[in-house]
């Protein structure tokens, strides 16, 4: 029996990736990063920017920070984030009210993909397989 293959968000997932996932990472990415940017201005105060440090980072900042070091060392770190931290981190985010999703359809939300767990390919190969039958 083939392996099926799979999508998220309409991709079909590749190993290696193929170009169609690259150019939909760099677009998920680029919202990312926008709204991660977003938040980090927006901090006023060292309890709240060691909130999201926690999320993001995943350290805090102790004495000898200010508001604005934390700031500038969390808009540096953003700026070289990998994908599969982004991927790892999103969700977080948006239920930490840090940031907004960007939806597809429905309440579908836009994420990195090419990252999934084994649990999440597997759930996607019984998905796929059904609907090819």
């Amino acid at each position: 029996m083939a392996i099926p293959k799979i999508y998220k968000h309409g991709i079909e997932i590749t190993k290696p990736w193929s170009t169609e996932m690259y150019a939909y990472n760099d677009d998920v990415r680029e919202y990312m990063i926008k709204e991660i940017k977003i938040c980090i201005n927006s901090l006023e105060d060292k309890e709240t920017a060691n909130k999201l440090a926690r999320i993001i980072n995943p350290s805090t900042y102790g004495e000898g920070f200010d508001v604005t070091e934390i700031k500038a060392d969390l808009l540096n770190n953003a700026e070289t984030f990998e994908n599969y931290w982004l991927a790892e981190i999103w969700d977080d985010l948006i239920s930490e009210d840090w940031v907004l999703p960007n939806f597809i359809e429905g309440n579908e939300v836009h994420h990195i993909i090419g990252f999934e767990s084994k649990e999440e390919i597997l759930e996607l190969r019984a998905k796929f397989s059904k609907l090819n039958k």
